[in-house]
């Protein structure tokens, strides 16, 4: 290679590198190391050091050494030093971002590379996103679409590119057009933000803009600011409601309606009673006027109530875990407890067996008939299913992946698949009725009965404008349809007849009739308020995450179990209610703890430390400065951005967030060195 061919071959690499910071690991990772082995190669020939300094030499080489002891001292030595390769060869993405830059020129090239290309990588995000908004997806899924990673990782990835806009915008000084440019880019990164609909990469994003802000004391943006947010907070209600709905003049009309003090997950007609789960607040009965009595109270918020005969009922709780409660009309009591071996994903009721399908566990099926449950069958190896149904000898699993399967039942529990069909896909509704089931898939709703000896379906009936709907409740006479747009549909018990309908300036989540009768519930968490809600499913299985952390450092105070997936240490120290087995701890904090001890995490808080002031100089040596301020301004807030969400994920271990944030450090480390070049040093 041509001396003059090192800086082609370079350019090139880099050019790779900005390209697909957002979209490509693989590519990105080969236009990280292609560079890094060109700069070596270039060392070697020329006998010149072509990597800068960084002020950050003491911190990086006290974290590898940490990183080292505890792969000596790990358990699981293979994964350990995988995780310490990893660490040590990005660090220096930061050096070669430092280094290669010879001008300003040059920093400007990378810099709108980087935008160009993050911002159509956004800007095709919200296009995947429009989906989700138009058919309100976001309610069911509360996650923007996967495209070229998880949701969570893409708002962090956005949060980067926004937070850098974020100072040109304001502080940069630019021509008209361009700023013009710069703030169309900046709203379109802001929308795929929003689009991911995910808190971690919304609050690093306010956090790193936040810092911005008070930097440089723009009281008149910051005073609004902060109203703005307290605004929300305060607008942005909970809303946990339900509602009666009777019969006058031939038209459903509320009649009755009150808060509840949890939030109402679901509803269930059981023996001349509608039951409310509440979710933190119990089980109620709900009367006709929308009253509350004999509340339960349980451990763990209760997600679903089923009948399991006229003096049993089943609860299925948040930690995964069931109970069986006895009644009366004035009270209950816990008969017992039931708990399967995996994470609960779905389950059915067929007079006093249990079908509990585990998401990493197979199928269980408990008998519930005597004074506690036996496991009558399990099979690890069951196919995955996210819905169950049972009618009577046969057992029906869809999943949307896979289709619809039809096991025959012996004993109650499964013997022989007897039918599958791969074709639909499409199910949003799976419930049994006596002997029939009815299925809810291509937009129509149907009562089907399958004939075993032909191994087909006949229709018993359509039900009439029921549309794709995706929850059903009855009394035993009428029956109740939620469609997927949130109309109520309810159905008499006469043939064939059209349906009366309620249509709610809502989408209720749960619905029971009961003769004249619907009970209907809403249910809204606010997005704003969802950061301190403990019960939350995200919040909830974070706490208990950091719980079992905590306990796992308590084993290994020094220097922790290794930098490991620490599936094993957390299956042997987490609540038995835990169902999931996580790898890591969705805090950098909590997970260092663990991963590393105390030694490591002083050393880990030492070098975020370090880096976060070695930004801050570069931020205030360049103030002043058109373009190479507002760049170092929106690299600090950016590491800012990453450190707060870094309180509940583990971004440091992204393989993707932390090439990022090296790439972000090394910008603006050159850009004080091309600024003040007679002060740069070699490594």
């Amino acid at each position: 290679m041509k001396q003059d061919g090192f800086r082609k071959a370079l350019i090139f690499l880099i050019v790779l590198f900005l390209l697909t910071l957002t979209n490509s690991i693989f590519l990105n990772q080969i236009g990280y190391f292609g560079a890094l082995i060109v700069l070596l190669i270039q060392f070697a020939v020329k006998k010149e050091n072509p990597f800068q300094k960084t002020g950050l030499e003491v911190p990086f080489i006290l974290f590898l050494a940490v990183e080292f002891i505890s792969f000596l001292l790990s358990d699981y030595q293979g994964n350990a030093f995988q995780n310490f390769l990893k660490r040590g060869l990005l660090i220096p993405v930061i050096y070669v971002f430092a280094s290669v830059p010879e001008s300003e020129k040059d920093l400007k090239r990378i810099v709108v590379i980087y935008v160009l290309a993050a911002s159509a990588v956004t800007a095709l995000y919200i296009y995947h996103s429009l989906e989700y908004f138009l058919e309100n997806l976001y309610r069911t899924t509360e996650s923007g679409p996967s495209i070229f990673q998880y949701p969570i990782t893409s708002s962090e990835l956005y949060s980067f590119l926004v937070i850098l806009l974020f100072a040109f915008v304001l502080y940069g000084k630019m021509k008209l057009s361009i700023r013009i440019a710069a703030i169309v880019l900046f709203l379109i990164a802001a929308a795929s933000l929003f689009a991911t609909y995910k808190m971690t990469g919304w609050i690093g994003a306010a956090a790193g803009m936040g810092i911005i802000l008070f930097y440089k004391k723009d009281w008149k943006l910051i005073v609004p600011a902060l109203l703005l947010i307290a605004a929300l907070f305060i607008t942005d209600k909970n809303i946990s409601r339900a509602e009666v709905y009777t019969i006058q003049n031939g038209e459903f009309t509320k009649t009755a309606e009150t808060e509840t003090s949890g939030r109402p997950y679901d509803l269930l007609y059981a023996d001349g009673s509608v039951l409310l789960s509440d979710f933190q607040s119990g089980l109620f009965t709900v009367s006709e006027k929308a009253s509350f009595s004999n509340n339960f109270r349980t451990p763990s918020p209760v997600v679903t109530a089923r009948e399991i005969d006229s003096v049993k009922l089943l609860l299925w709780m948040m930690d995964s875990r069931f109970w069986v409660i006895g009644r009366t009309k004035e009270s209950y009591e816990l008969l017992y407890e039931v708990l399967s071996p995996g994470q609960t994903n779905a389950f059915t009721l067929s007079d006093s067996l249990l079908y509990i399908m585990d998401k990493d566990s197979g199928l269980s099926v408990f008998d519930l008939g005597s004074e506690h449950a036996e496991r009558v069958y399990y099979n690890k190896n069951f196919p995955f299913a996210q819905r169950l149904a049972v009618s009577g000898n046969l057992l029906y699993h869809h999943a949307s992946v896979s289709g619809l399967r039809i096991h025959r039942l012996e004993g109650g529990v499964p013997e022989k698949l007897i039918y599958y069909d791969s074709t639909m896909v499409s199910v949003s509704l799976l419930v049994s009725a006596g002997d029939d089931l009815i299925i809810s898939e291509n937009g129509e709703t149907a009562r089907l009965r399958f004939d075993d000896s032909a191994k087909t379906f006949s229709t018993i009936r359509i039900y009439k404008d029921a549309g794709q709907a995706g929850y059903y409740a009855s009394d035993g006479k009428s029956e109740l349809f939620i469609q997927q747009n949130g109309k109520i549909l309810v159905y008499a018990d006469s043939g064939n007849s059209s349906p009366k309908s309620i249509v709610l300036p809502y989408s209720p989540n749960s619905a029971a009739v009961k003769g004249d009768a619907v009970f209907v519930t809403q249910m809204k968490r606010s997005r704003m308020l969802r950061i301190t809600d403990p019960y939350h499913l995200s919040n909830y299985a974070r706490f208990e995450m950091w719980k079992t952390g905590w306990r796992i450092f308590e084993d290994h105070p020094w220097f922790g179990v290794g930098d490991i997936s620490l599936e094993p240490y957390y299956k042997a120290k987490k609540s038995p209610y835990l169902k999931e087995i996580q790898g890591h701890l969705h805090n950098n904090y909590v997970h260092v703890l663990a991963i590393l001890g105390g030694t490591g995490f002083v050393v880990f808080i030492y070098m975020l430390g370090l880096v976060f002031l070695r930004l801050h100089r570069s931020a205030a040596a360049l103030k002043g400065h058109d373009f190479l301020y507002p760049l170092a301004l929106g690299v600090t807030g950016a590491f800012t951005g990453f450190l707060v969400s870094g309180l509940t994920e583990w971004n440091f271990g992204d393989h993707e967030i932390i090439t990022m944030v090296w790439f972000f450090a090394g910008l603006a480390i050159a850009a004080e060195r091309v600024a003040f070049t007679k002060d740069a040093g070699k490594l």
